[in-house]
C-alpha cells in the first residue's frame, strides 16, 4: 500500500529571513549608538586628564621660573603633554603682570565638546566660539592677557603659533 507523505520543504521562509535581518539591524543600531557615547566619554575624560596634568606642569614652571610661560620656547620647556587622539585643538593664555597673574587652557575634544581650566580653578565647559586665540583668551581670562598660543593638532603638537 502506498502511503502519501506530505511534502516537507527544507529551509526558511522569506518572512523568517526578514525577521532575522530586522533583529540583527536593530542590535547593530543599538551597539553603534552605545559605542559612540562611550567614545565621546573617553575623549572627555582624556581632555580632563590633559587639563589637570597641564595645570600641574604650569604650576611647576611658575615655581621654577617665577612666571608662567609667555612664548613658545618657554611653553615647550613647561613640558606639557596632550593626547593627539582626543584633542582637536587648544588655546593657551597667560598673564604675568598685574594683580592676578595666571593662565588658562581651553581644549576642544575630537567629538566637539570644549573645556577650560584656569589658575586655581576647576575644569569647566567652554561654550564660546573657537574663532581666534585672542578672543578665546579674552572670554576665559580677561582682556589684559599678554600671551596667547594657539595649539594646533593637525599633524603634531609642534605646530605652535603665537599671537
Amino acid at each position: 500500500m502506498n502511503t502519501i507523505h506530505p511534502r516537507y520543504r527544507k529551509g526558511f521562509t522569506i518572512v523568517e529571513l526578514l525577521i532575522v535581518i530586522v533583529i540583527i539591524g536593530i542590535l547593530a543600531a543599538i551597539s553603534i549608538v552605545a559605542y559612540s557615547g562611550i567614545q565621546a566619554k573617553a575623549y572627555r575624560t582624556t581632555v580632563h586628564s590633559d587639563l589637570a596634568n597641564a595645570a600641574k606642569s604650569l604650576d611647576m614652571y611658575k615655581v621654577s621660573y617665577d612666571n608662567y610661560p609667555t612664548n613658545v620656547t618657554q611653553f615647550r620647556a613647561a613640558n606639557l603633554k596632550f593626547s593627539l587622539s582626543a584633542t582637536r585643538f587648544a588655546v593657551y593664555c597667560a598673564r604675568n603682570t598685574g594683580d592676578s597673574p595666571g593662565w588658562a587652557l581651553v581644549m576642544r575634544t575630537v567629538s566637539g565638546e570644549a573645556f577650560y581650566l584656569k589658575t586655581n580653578d576647576k575644569i569647566q565647559p567652554y561654550t564660546g566660539a573657537f574663532d581666534e586665540a585672542p578672543l578665546v583668551c579674552d572670554r576665559v581670562l580677561g582682556s589684559d592677557v599678554e600671551t596667547r598660543v594657539w595649539l594646533k593638532s593637525s599633524a603634531s603638537w609642534s605646530n605652535w603659533v603665537v599671537y
